[in-house]
């Protein structure tokens, strides 16, 4: 037993090794990623970045099948792409524990969407429990793995971005080993087809109403009679924010969210005048509350999207008369300018967006840092759905306004390295065998950065730094079907302009141009920096409109007042050189590396 210090993702991790895991496999999304991370760090068990959450949740159904502890994470949207296998295998008796750690993002900090997981629990037949602190989600993870091997089922944890996030003291508790039972072959467990998957099914209609018996009994839950007038079920980061804020409310803390202890909440029921629920995104607890005829109240008080965050308890708690207003009220955020999200200085992708935008390319954008490409005052890309929909997106467009007053010329499909891998390599599969004619353009950036600069199949390194095989982007698509490929240096943007116009504006498709600049940030790539002569800048703006965070506009002593000239901060630029590119006047210029330009600074401006 050790008192530690960790995230809710490290606290997943570390709950998962003393729980005997022995395969675990994710795909990076947040705010799971970090799960992953703290598992490599750990010996004696396999994990790896799987091409996607599918792979992922195969990989560790496998390892289930062999009779191993499993656990695969991934952000609530992963479920959808890991649900084809997920959704069957529920029905097995399973030999192995597994458990899922799920991260949803209500509030939409870092996602197309906020769907709520908890839907997919019910749908499938699956616990779930919902941690609201460090030391919970060691402990609830413990149990997840007891529950599912116990009830020979999966398990979700379910963590939202706050819970995944946050640090906290954790008591750790004594590890078990849990040695492979081995695989026994068993078609009612294993083989999916009728009549095997019928009796599955049928089989799996007792797993459920066992798990909430068993919750029934005093397991899962936490009951705390205080003031009867009112009473709060709630459960994770909620349950902590309604005790600090109403100490004096009796609260039901659900731990296991589904099933439901329905029993016992009608007990509760009963012991209050009146109750309220507290939960994120949508009515789950209080819709299952109402179809057992418990009278409650919930999202006639809070909003069926977002966060539910302090802020928002206080308020609605005030207004109820339960605890005066909280003077001032607490802030949203703090203030801040308005600022779009950015490109990293020295990001590969600025000059391609760059260019797009100049040319007028039609762009269908896909989910990666690329996709700021679509903001100001870039601008290009139309559309972002999820992984990999670029390509069928871009395709179908074309096939419906072909031929008509509508015809989009030259459609092309903007997406990455590791999403190309993830779910893309179908799409491409499509332009031969449907005979498609949009284009492709893949940015090989050799990292998975927008989820934190992991490994993927284009580099083969594993998380644990080993080197395994190294995927050709230009020989697939070549194998898949695309015979026009080229590459190109997109740092070079005279070239890569060349290529440009004649791949996206001249040559029919299908084709793909592959940008081979390497992350900036992931390879800390740092040439000679650049700097702005104030006598040459004619203030015309060209380099301000390329979006790079170093430069900016500012006052010089010997320039007229209100005259704004170019200037860039050679602590943050990297030199890659884009600015110094479009710049009409030549204005910036290269330096030594660690020189300081004899250049007039801005008046403003500390060297």
């Amino acid at each position: 037993m050790e008192q530690l210090v960790l995230t809710g993702n490290e606290a997943v991790a570390r709950a998962a090794r003393d729980s005997g895991v022995r395969v675990a496999a994710s795909y990076p999304g947040s705010p799971t990623v970090q799960i992953l991370e703290a598992l490599a760090e750990y010996e004696g068990l396999h994990t790896e970045w799987s091409p996607s959450e599918k792979v992922a949740m195969e990989v560790a159904i496998g390892a289930s099948m062999a009779g191993a502890a499993a656990l695969c994470s991934m952000k609530h949207v992963g479920i959808n792409i890991a649900s084809d296998p997920l959704m069957t295998f529920t029905f097995s008796k399973i030999n192995g524990p597994l458990v899922i750690a799920v991260g949803d993002d209500p509030g939409q900090i870092s996602s197309q969407n906020e769907q709520d997981s908890r839907m997919w629990a019910e749908y499938g037949f699956i616990p779930m429990l919902q941690p609201g602190s460090p030391q919970e989600v060691y402990d609830q993870t413990r149990l997840a793995f007891d529950i599912s091997e116990r009830f020979h089922a999966p398990v979700f944890v379910r963590l939202v971005d706050r819970t995944c996030h946050m640090s906290g003291s954790v008591q750790t508790a004594p590890a078990v080993e849990r040695k492979p039972l081995g695989f026994t072959p068993d078609p009612d467990r294993y083989y999916m087809v009728p009549p095997f998957s019928r009796r599955a099914r049928a089989a799996v209609e007792g797993r459920i109403p066992a798990v909430q018996q068993w919750i029934e009994e005093g397991h899962g839950f936490q009951e705390e009679l205080r003031d009867p007038a009112l009473g709060i079920v709630t459960f994770g980061l909620q349950y902590h924010i309604v005790r600090e804020l109403l100490p004096n409310l009796s609260t039901f803390k659900l731990d296991i969210i589904w099933p439901l202890p329905i029993k016992q909440l009608k007990e509760f029921r009963q012991k209050v005048n009146r109750m309220i629920v507290i939960e994120e995104l949508f009515p789950f607890v209080e819709n299952h509350l109402k179809l057992a005829r418990i009278d409650c109240e919930g999202k006639a008080f809070f909003p069926t999207y977002g966060e539910v965050d302090a802020g928002l308890i206080a308020e609605r708690f005030a207004e109820l008369g339960c605890r005066e207003p909280i003077k001032p009220p607490l802030a949203a955020s703090p203030a801040e300018a308005p600022r779009g999200a950015m490109f990293c200085p020295g990001c590969p992708h600025r000059p391609v967006m760059v260019l797009l935008r100049d040319l007028g390319i039609f762009c269908h954008g896909d989910i990666g840092c690329y996709l700021m490409g679509s903001y100001p005052p870039f601008e290009v890309l139309k559309t972002s759905v999820s992984m990999a929909a670029s390509i069928g997106i871009a395709q179908g467009m074309a096939k419906a306004l072909e031929g008509t007053e509508h015809q989009i010329d030259n459609i092309v499909s903007v997406i990455g390295d590791s999403t190309l891998m993830h779910s893309g390599l179908p799409g491409v599969i499509n332009y031969g065998y449907n005979l498609h004619h949009t284009k492709l353009l893949v940015l090989d950036n050799r990292s998975t950065s927008m989820t934190g600069l992991q490994d993927n199949p284009i580099t083969g390194k594993t998380v644990r730094g080993e080197q395994g095989h190294a995927v050709d982007i230009e020989t697939v698509l070549r194998a898949l079907g695309l015979d026009n490929v080229v590459k190109v240096n997109q740092y070079n943007m005279g070239e890569a302009k060349k290529v440009f116009v004649k791949k996206f504006q001249e040559e029919p498709g299908p084709l793909a141009v592959i940008a081979t600049g390497p992350c900036a940030l992931k390879y800390k790539k740092k040439l000679n920096y650049y700097y702005v002569d104030p006598d040459i800048c004619t203030g015309c703006r060209t380099c301000i409109r390329v979006n790079c965070p170093p430069i900016s506009m500012r006052q010089y002593a010997h320039k007229p007042a209100g005259e704004l000239n170019s200037h860039i901060d050679r602590h943050r630029c990297v030199g890659c050189s884009v600015c110094f590119q479009v710049c009409p006047v030549h204005a910036i210029k290269r330096s030594n590396l660690n020189e300081q330009p004899n250049v007039p600074a801005p008046v403003d401006w500390n060297l």
